[in-house]
C-alpha cells in the first residue's frame, strides 16, 4: 500500500502509520469516535510526511519500541510464573555462581557485539538510489 505524499511522492510508511492510528483510535474514548475515519486519515498524513530522507530512523525505532512494548505485556500478564500456573521466576533461578560467570561472560560479549555491529552499519552508511 502506498500513500501519496503532499509534494506528489509516494510513501511506503504506511504499515507503521496504519499500527500507529490503530492503537490512537484504541486508546480514543468512544464518544470521540463520532467523527469516524478523521484520526486514521490525520495520522497517515502526519506520519506519511515524515516519511521522507530526513526521518527514515523513525520504522526502524517505532518497530524496535513495538517489540519491546510485546515482551513486556508478555512478562507483565505472566508475572512472577516462567510457565504458568507451575514454575516460578525464583524456582528456575540458577545458583549465584552461574549467574556471577555469565555476567562477566556478558559484560566481555555485548560489548564487542555492539562494536562490531556499529563499525559494520559505519562501514556500509549512505543510501542507496534506486
Amino acid at each position: 500500500m502506498l500513500g501519496r505524499h503532499r509534494r506528489g511522492q509516494y510513501c511506503d510508511a504506511v504499515p507503521p502509520c496504519a499500527v500507529h492510528a490503530a492503537l490512537v483510535r484504541l486508546a480514543e474514548h468512544p464518544a470521540d469516535r463520532a467523527g469516524a475515519g478523521r484520526g486514521g486519515r490525520r495520522h497517515r498524513a502526519c506520519c506519511c510526511a515524515a516519511s521522507p530522507n530526513k526521518y527514515d530512523y523513525q520504522p526502524f525505532f517505532l518497530t524496535l519500541a513495538l517489540f519491546a512494548l510485546s515482551y513486556a505485556g508478555l512478562g507483565i500478564s505472566m508475572y512472577p510464573y516462567i510457565v504458568p500456573q507451575s514454575i516460578t521466576i525464583w524456582q528456575a533461578a540458577s545458583p549465584a555462581n552461574s549467574q556471577i560467570f555469565m555476567l562477566f561472560g556478558v559484560a566481555v560479549l555485548i560489548p564487542l557485539i555492539l562494536g562490531y555491529t556499529a563499525w559494520a552499519y559505519w562501514v556500509f552508511r549512505g543510501k542507496v538510489k534506486a
